[in-house]
């Protein structure tokens, strides 16, 4: 009687411990891979208005940023909550909206997926204002979040960098062609940058550290 209460006391302390787990999903997770341009690669085609849009969109006319992502199918074990996280002259968190889910085909693969049969993706997407009389760079790096006990965050990055830790990687074992760096929280110097006003010549600019942003004191 003893061990059987025993054993049903460690599966109720599994069974919460798993509960209040977090864990954002690595497949599917996709932007940008530096080697391209987020401003000229199509998102994959959606019923909903994937087809067509970039993953980065400059609109200078009406000084807005549009940035699309992709996530696994469902993106979280648990409720999620996309956004972009932007710094021009602060820090702004720009909410995503859920776009469409999309079938990704052997016959039309994004990126070496999948390689037989079908694959299915969400597609996400936020919008930011450029402050009023901005110049400069621009850095934003999408992020994934599962809502649980305890809140667990992936930012898509350039690259992983000094500030990695064992939560870093690139997900190379599901993008088979150009795959994506993930990250936690920290995006400093790896985050995905831009100029502002737009130019013709390639979006992206080698970022200056902001580590001095997230000491504490």
């Amino acid at each position: 009687m003893k061990r059987g209460a025993t054993w049903m006391t460690l599966l109720a302390v599994w069974s919460l411990g798993w509960a209040g787990r977090a864990d954002v999903k690595w497949n599917g997770l996709y932007h940008n891979n530096p080697k391209l341009d987020a401003r000229t690669e199509l998102v994959p085609p959606g019923a909903a208005g994937g087809g067509g849009a970039h993953f980065l969109d400059l609109d200078a006319a009406h000084g807005t940023v549009t940035v699309s992502f992709l996530t696994d199918h469902p993106a979280c074990h648990g409720p999620v909550a996309c956004r972009v996280r932007f710094y021009a002259d602060k820090v702004e968190l720009r909410d995503a909206s859920w776009i469409t889910n999309v079938v990704l085909n052997a016959a039309a693969p994004f990126h070496g997926v999948p390689a037989s049969g079908t694959y299915t993706v969400e597609i996400w997407r936020a919008t930011w204002q450029v402050p009023a009389g901005f110049t400069g760079t621009v850095y934003y790096a999408p992020q994934v979040l599962e809502q649980g006990e305890k809140v667990n965050l992936r930012s898509l990055v350039r690259e992983v960098g000094a500030n990695s830790g064992p939560e870093w990687g690139v997900n190379d074992f599901f993008w088979k062609d150009n795959p994506q760096a993930v990250g936690s929280e920290n995006v400093a110097g790896v985050d995905y940058s831009f100029q502002w006003p737009p130019t013709a010549s390639a979006p992206s600019t080698a970022p200056v550290n902001l580590d001095w942003m997230f000491k504490k004191n």
